[in-house]
This record gives structure tokens, sequence and C-alpha cells, in this order.
């Protein structure tokens, strides 16, 4: 699906639980059925102050459920019910112009037939998963495509504290030859870059353990 629909729809697949998916075409995507072994992915972008879209008409997700997927800057937690799980996980951006310390909200609701999942803004490891969806094998459960999903989360925070590393390597030998002037603003940003991906690291951690 190239363009977003009038209730924020993005893409759509349907996964036979042996390790292949298709895409749904739109006018399918939200009566289409599981199957056998296998489960729907939805996939919705936000829409702000939008109360008439699919997810809160007749998606039968609970409201209270539903505010959470809809939040937009929660912090990384897994919540348990008797009618599926809410994840919320937070992902860097390696999209131009991004921050990569600014971490992105992907929230996620899994119950026995349905993955749905909201985006607020762009993902680039999300892009790059459903770019890879028919040219490998898929995920045969909801709980290996959400680890699926998780992974490439991690691969991009490795870059991001990989350079963070190097970074600090090289302030450590500047910090031997320049002025403390020179050296201590540096050491600031990397401190807060530090500080606000740590936030998210620990709790993200904890829920994808649960």
């Amino acid at each position: 699906m190239k363009h977003l629909s009038t209730d924020g729809l993005m893409d759509a697949w349907r996964f036979d639980g042996k390790g292949a998916a298709v895409r749904l075409p739109p006018e399918e995507a939200r009566t289409a059925c599981a199957g056998e072994g296998g489960f729907i992915w939805l996939h919705f972008r936000r829409l702000p102050n939008r109360s008439d879209t699919w997810l809160h008409s007749e998606s039968g997700i609970d409201s209270h459920v539903l505010e959470q997927l809809m939040e937009t800057h929660s912090r990384p937690r897994c919540e348990v019910m008797e009618e599926g799980a809410l994840l919320i996980m937070r992902a860097v951006n390696l999209l131009p112009n991004a921050l990569p310390e600014e971490m992105v909200s992907l929230t996620l609701w899994v119950d026995a037939e349905r993955v749905i999942s909201v985006q607020y803004q762009p993902i680039s490891a999300l892009a790059d998963y459903i770019d890879s969806l028919g040219r490998r094998r898929c995920a045969r459960t909801q709980g290996e495509m959400v680890s699926d999903v998780a992974t490439r989360f991690v691969e991009r925070l490795d870059l991001v504290v990989t350079t963070l590393m190097e970074e600090a390597d090289e302030l450590e030998d500047d910090a031997q030859r320049l002025p403390p002037g020179d050296v201590l603003p540096r050491v600031l940003i990397l401190r807060r870059m530090a500080m606000k991906l740590r936030r998210n690291i620990s709790p993200q951690r904890e829920a994808l353990n649960h």
C-alpha cells in the first residue's frame, strides 16, 4: 500500500504460519481471516484528532488498550491480558536528518489471530522489515514476528552505541591535547545522547523478556 488510507492503514499482510506471507489489498485487509495456523498483521499510522477510524469503531480492541495503543511517548513496556498482549517499543531512526537519540514509538496489540501495530513517525527499521517480507522466510507466529522486528531495532541501536563509543574514544584523546573549553561541549552532547538512550534501553529489554 503506497498511500495512507482514510483510517491510517499503511500496510497489511497475511502470514500463513508456515514461513510465507502475502500483502493484502486495502479493501480486504480489515475483514481478512487469518486461516488455520496463521495470523493477520495490520499496520497503521496514528492520525491525530481522529476517533472515527476502524481501530476505534470496528477493531474490537478494548478502549483502555486502544488508548495505550495510540500513545506516542510512552516508555517501553509489555502488558499481558486475557485477550492478548500490549507491547510498546522504542526505536532509533537512521533516516536523513533524524537525531538517533530521539527515539520513536511502535505500539503493538497481539491477540490470537492478529498483530495490530501503530506508528506516529516513520521508523526505518520497520520499513526495512516490510521490504524484506517478500524475499525471505517469514515469521510463523506472532511471537516470531515481534522478535524479528525487535531484532532490527536492536541492530540499529547497536550502530548508534558503536558510534557513541568511537566518539568517546576520540574525546579521550582530544582531552589530552586540547583546552577544556573545546572538549566540554562535545562531552555534554555525548552525555545527553547516552542518557536519552539509556532511559529506553533498560525498560525495553524488560518488556521484550516479558
